[in-house]
């Protein structure tokens, strides 16, 4: 019982913290260009294991006073630091745009149509995503437009939004 309340409670605040990062961005018509204000880097479910390895390894390293057990810590802390500068940089900067979708009947998938254009380094490994369907990856070069296709299963009649994409790297 207490387990899967915790649950409840801990996606229940993953959804809270989503729905605040996405509020301070509302869907903008037109080209969007991520900068500074629109990249948020969160920690995924492996990332936060490695947080508390790195935690125990280091307290480790205190109660036996050991040397090498510092340098390993601190090494691997920072590469994970490195890490999210790369993945910083390799998303800063890109610009996407929404192309048109085509028709469909109600049930069937919907392939949304997005362009990714970069004008600066080539990047690699750009995956984007629709909520909890298959991620698209992609590698795109420098001074280069790709057009992707995100799929979505359409539930109802009328007009389909995109919804929020994710792009992760």
């Amino acid at each position: 019982m207490a387990i899967s309340q915790l649950r409840h409670w801990r996606a229940a605040s993953a959804q809270l913290w989503l729905r605040l990062l996405l509020r301070r961005n509302p869907p903008v018509p037109g080209p969007i260009q991520l900068s500074r204000r629109r990249v948020y880097i969160l920690p995924t479910r492996p990332g936060l294991l490695f947080a508390g390895v790195l935690l125990m390894m280091l307290l480790g390293a205190i109660n036996y006073s050991n040397s090498l057990a510092f340098a390993l810590t601190f090494l691997l802390s920072g590469v994970a630091v490195v890490s999210i500068l790369h993945t910083f940089r390799n998303l800063h900067g890109l610009t996407f745009r929404a192309g048109h979708a085509t028709p469909v009947f109600a049930g069937a998938t919907v392939h949304f149509p997005v362009a990714i254009e970069n004008q600066q380094g080539e990047r690699f490994a750009i995956t984007l995503s629709l909520a909890q369907d298959e991620p698209v990856i992609v590698d795109v070069a420098r001074g280069e437009m790709q057009w992707v296709e995100l799929p979505l299963t359409s539930h109802r009649r009328g007009w389909l939004s995109l919804p929020h994409i994710t792009v992760a790297s």
